[in-house]
């Protein structure tokens, strides 16, 4: 074999170890996506490759009249999606490489923007959020699950990889948006739902 299968194969590999750490609560996939209420037809944009059984989960969910746009700068990951759409059939998921975090997609409205554990590495995170809302149709909302600062030691304390909840909704609200519900179930993460229509 040469070394090019090889080294296809560790990248492929990567993205699922990637993947599997950075899915997020995977165990409560169900409740948490039972609390979004999607409905057939709806357009989702779920950014960063955190989101991954969520963005598979949506493309069921919205069925073909809707679609899923998986934005990330991650091209190994966006690759990896390309290949898991067509696998299992399904191409309502647009995969939309940027470049950077504040890029979105520039051709309609949509109903949901979905994040997972991403919103603390945004930069300059009021005006991203207000510039956010020119992409949601009336009553859209913005999804935001977190990872929290814990008292105890852990990896994404020691390296900033979290965003309270307090300080979330006060950039969300600043960015002129209500806070339409949040849930505690999930534990060490902030689950909150956003809107910029009351």
């Amino acid at each position: 074999m040469n070394i090019y299968f090889w080294e296809k194969k560790l990248k492929s590999n990567w993205v699922k170890i990637i993947l599997k750490n950075n899915s997020g609560p995977e165990y409560l996939k169900d409740k948490i996506i039972n609390r979004l209420k999607i409905k057939k037809g709806e357009n989702i944009v779920c950014i960063g490759c955190n989101c991954h059984l969520f963005t598979m989960e949506f493309a069921d969910l919205v069925g073909d009249r809707g679609n899923i746009y998986a934005v990330s700068k991650n091209k190994l990951y966006l690759n990896f999606l390309q290949k898991e759409k067509k696998g299992q059939n399904k191409m309502n998921i647009k995969c939309v490489p940027k470049k950077n975090r504040e890029e979105l997609i520039p051709n309609h409205k949509v109903n949901k923007i979905f994040f997972l554990n991403c919103i603390h590495k945004i930069k300059n995170r009021i005006q991203f959020f207000i510039n956010l809302k020119k992409y949601l149709v009336y009553q859209g909302e913005v999804i935001c699950i977190e990872k929290e600062k814990l008292d105890r030691f852990s990896l994404s304390s020691l390296i900033k990889y979290y965003i309270s909840e307090d300080k979330i909704i006060e950039e969300m609200k600043g960015a002129g948006y209500y806070l339409v519900i949040k849930y505690d179930f999930i534990p060490d993460q902030s689950f909150t739902i956003f809107s910029p229509y009351s």
